[in-house]
């Protein structure tokens, strides 16, 4: 193989390489864009062999309606839920 030919197979193997990252990118980001469905994206994820998305952390609870109630009844030691007069 001449000199130009190695030079223009390179370059076309080059070329098709960064495509194929570019396409792995996408995908990458696709699986962890919580927007999509969660099973679909860990099993290609799984299928692809590319690092699985994390799940999404569950909802915090809410707040209780008066939340120094609560404090200022177990410093007092009463389990009972009632406020100090």
């Amino acid at each position: 193989m001449s000199d130009h030919a190695c030079r223009k197979a390179l370059r076309a193997a080059e070329d098709e390489l960064q495509t194929l990252r570019g396409f792995k990118a996408d995908v990458v980001a696709f699986i962890h864009m919580p927007a999509y469905d969660a099973d679909a994206r860990r099993a290609l994820a799984e299928r692809l062999g590319l690092p699985i998305p994390a799940q999404r952390p569950a909802p915090r609870p809410s707040r209780p309606a008066s939340p120094g109630t609560h404090s200022a009844a177990v410093r007092a030691g009463r389990t009972d839920g009632q406020e100090s007069a």
